[in-house]
């Protein structure tokens, strides 16, 4: 079982696809994050003072 567990593991990290980053205003944050439905998304919204 840990073997099988092991193969899983390595098929799925072999599969990873490029990660793009793009940075956009916040008027422009819901047209971007809807443009890109069924995918995973990840939002970090900072500000500088």
């Amino acid at each position: 079982m840990n073997t099988l567990a092991a193969l899983v593991l390595s098929a799925l990290l072999a599969r990873q696809e490029a990660v793009e980053l793009k940075s956009v205003r916040f008027t422009e944050l819901s047209r971007a994050v809807r443009a890109l439905q069924g995918k995973v998304v990840i939002v970090d919204v900072w500000h500088r003072t």
